[in-house]
């Protein structure tokens, strides 16, 4: 579906492409969205990483929420198990979607982080996985 945010000190109206993904990652059922740009634009702007409050950037070029744990800043997400999880089912989780979505599968191509994009190193497996997914089932 898509979500319109209100317009905001005279810039247009933003929609986005949201999709819930609901996994189970170390025993726990937990959520991941994702909001992509509904008409995306060849200007890729990273998107911030929320756990229900925007927290930080990685490069990706969608925002995505979900149940990271944080610093008691809530300014990064600790480098943790859990959050390594969360980090590691993206890729097969936003792929799957993508074979069952059209709608995903045919905006792919503009929506998938590229690994030059990443801006936190951490996030680098997830970038490369999601890269060598993407072609090798040729959805991009």
């Amino acid at each position: 579906g898509t979500l319109a945010a209100p317009a905001t000190a005279g810039r247009a109206l933003c929609e986005f492409a949201l999709l819930r993904l609901r996994l189970l990652v170390r025993g726990q059922t937990t959520e991941l969205t994702l909001a992509f740009d509904a008409a995306p634009s060849p200007e890729r702007r990273p998107r911030p990483l929320f756990a229900w409050l925007p927290v930080c950037h990685a490069g990706l070029p969608f925002a995505l929420n979900a149940d990271f744990s944080l610093v008691a800043s809530r300014q990064a997400l600790h480098d943790d198990e859990w959050n390594a999880a969360l980090r590691d089912a993206l890729p097969a989780a936003l792929l799957g979607a993508a074979r069952r979505e059209r709608w995903l599968r045919e905006r792919l191509g503009s929506w998938l982080p590229r690994p030059h994009e990443c801006i936190d190193a951490w996030w680098r497996p997830a970038f490369d996985a999601l890269a060598e997914g993407a072609r090798g089932e040729a959805l991009i």
